[in-house]
């Protein structure tokens, strides 16, 4: 896992393995905060899969996926 800290409270790293939270729970991480689309990851990865693993390791988990070319300035 290629973990990034942007600041003292949060980190960003590439696709995660569901294998990999209970390590970040572990770790003190408290929220998981998924941006990859579904249609990008096959069903072990995607986002019921990652919010089951993520709740079951403790974390707090949210869906909020991103496409690259849909945030606009507005």
């Amino acid at each position: 896992m290629d973990l990034r800290q942007l600041s003292p409270e949060i980190a960003v790293t590439p696709q995660i393995d569901i294998e990999d939270l209970p390590a970040l729970a572990e770790a003190g991480f408290r929220v998981l905060i998924n941006n990859r689309p579904d249609h990008e990851v096959g069903p072990d990865l995607d986002s019921i899969a990652m919010g089951r693993a993520a709740e079951a390791a403790g974390l707090t988990y949210f869906y909020i996926p991103f496409t690259p070319g849909e945030i606009t300035p507005r």
